[in-house]
C-alpha cells in the first residue's frame, strides 16, 4: 500500500488534496497535518512514500514547508515530494528535496491527477534499489538527491558537481568517494565524469575522438573518453534491451 503524507496549513484545502490523491492513487492510505510538527509525528509512526507539501505554512511563518521536507528526507530519504506553492520565489529553493514535481497555487485538480498516477506508475516500474538517495553537503547546505534523478557528476579541481534534470549542486568530494554510493546503472565514462546510463538521451562523436554524452531537460554535456567507448556502448545497449 502507498503511503502518503499532505501537509497544508488550510483545512479546507487540505481535505481538496486529500481527496483528489485518494482518486488518483490506487490502495493507498493518505495521512494529513497542517502543522510540520503534526507531519514530523506521523513520520516517525509510519514509512511514507510520498508528501505533497506547501511551502508556506502560516502558523509557522519562521519555517517553511521545505525545512520540514528537508529533515523528513533525513529520516527518511527515500520519501519523494511534490510542491506546493503560492509564491514563484519559492521554487529554486525546492531543488534541496528534489521534488518530482512542484505546482504553483492555484493547482489545477486534472493536471495533479496526471502528475499523482503518471509518479504510480513510474514507482511500479522502478527496482527497489533505485529508490536510493545520497546526502550530500553541498556549499548552501544540506540536499537529499535521489541517486535516480542524478544525471552527471563532474569532477571539479577538489569538488564535485551533482547535475540532475532540475539543478545542480557543488560539494567537496571526489568522484572515486561517490562512486562508493551509488549503483551500477552510473558508469565512469572519463577521468572527469560519472554518468548515469538510464537518463542519457543520446551520444555524438566530438572532433578529439572523445564523445559528448547528452540527457533530457540538461544543456551541458558529460564527455566519454574514447578508451572507455567499447565499454560503455556496451553497457548502454544492455541497458536499452533490459
Amino acid at each position: 500500500m502507498i503511503k502518503v503524507l499532505i501537509l497544508e496549513d488550510d483545512k479546507i484545502t487540505l481535505n481538496h488534496y486529500k481527496e483528489i490523491v485518494e482518486n488518483a492513487l490506487c490502495d493507498c492510505e493518505v495521512y494529513t497535518a497542517s502543522t510540520g510538527k503534526r507531519a514530523m509525528s506521523i513520520v516517525t509512526k509510519n514509512q511514507i512514500d510520498l508528501m505533497l507539501l506547501d511551502m508556506e505554512l502560516d502558523d509557522e511563518k519562521k519555517v517553511l514547508g521545505l525545512d520540514y521536507a528537508n529533515m523528513i528526507s533525513c529520516e527518511q530519504p527515500q520519501v519523494e515530494f511534490i510542491v506546493i506553492s503560492g509564491y514563484s520565489n519559492y521554487l529554486r529553493d525546492a531543488g534541496d528535496v528534489e521534488p518530482y514535481y512542484y505546482f504553483m497555487k492555484p493547482v489545477n485538480e486534472m493536471f495533479l491527477t496526471r502528475k499523482l498516477m503518471e509518479w504510480q506508475i513510474l514507482k511500479a516500474k522502478m527496482p527497489e534499489g533505485n529508490a536510493k538517495s545520497i546526502k550530500l553537503q553541498t556549499e548552501v547546505g544540506m540536499a537529499i538527491v535521489p541517486i535516480n534523478r542524478i544525471c552527471y557528476i563532474e569532477k571539479m579541481n577538489r569538488k564535485v558537481k551533482i547535475m540532475t534534470s532540475t539543478k545542480e549542486y557543488v560539494c567537496r568530494d571526489s568522484l572515486r568517494n561517490m562512486l562508493t554510493q551509488l549503483d551500477n546503472q552510473f558508469y565512469h565514462s572519463h577521468q572527469s565524469f560519472v554518468v548515469n546510463l538510464k537518463q542519457i538521451e543520446s551520444v555524438e562523436a566530438k572532433e578529439d575522438r572523445t564523445w559528448g554524452i547528452h540527457f533530457k531537460e540538461v544543456e551541458d554535456e558529460a564527455l566519454l573518453s574514447r578508451y572507455k567507448a567499447k565499454e560503455f556502448f556496451g553497457l548502454l545497449d544492455s541497458e536499452a534491451t533490459s
